[in-house]
């Protein structure tokens, strides 16, 4: 261990139980991960969602055109607009419901990951906590052997 992370955590105020569930909870990979994962099933089910809803598609054409018989040339402009809504579409319907299933399904997941964290934090807390008393009891009976 080199000098300074010592120094740093010599001079560290000791962490509340609180914070120490907050910083588990921002770092820990495991509830990382599993918030992204709900964020993808979110986006999926938007995904999924995006085929029921009306579709609108457009084009257009400019063209100059110079007819040998007219002295003139002209622009010849045309364009187009296309929209579509899809009134019932079973399978389409199927994928929106068990789309939005997996995003309950991964915010349950979410929440599992993120009491898992809440747990081995106070664990450990509660550990460090027993060994500092420990400590406080052995160095007792190591003065009163004295």
């Amino acid at each position: 261990m080199t000098a300074a992370l010592l120094s740093l955590l010599v001079s560290a105020s000791p962490l509340t139980l609180d914070q120490a569930i907050q910083t588990g909870l921002q770092r820990q990979p495991r509830a990382i991960t599993a918030a992204a994962q709900t964020g993808v099933a979110e986006a999926r089910f938007t995904q999924s969602r995006a085929g029921l809803l009306p579709q609108v598609t457009g084009n257009g054409s400019l063209g100059y055109v110079k007819n040998a018989a007219a002295a003139n040339p002209f622009v010849q402009l045309s364009f187009g607009v296309n929209a579509s809504q899809t009134l019932w579409d079973f399978a389409a319907i199927e994928r929106l419901r068990a789309s939005n299933r997996t995003i309950d399904a991964q915010r349950m997941l979410e929440r599992a990951a993120r009491l898992q964290v809440v747990l081995d934090v106070r664990r450990a807390f509660l550990d460090a906590r027993a060994q500092q008393a420990l400590i406080a009891v052995a160095e007792e009976a190591l003065t009163n052997q004295q």
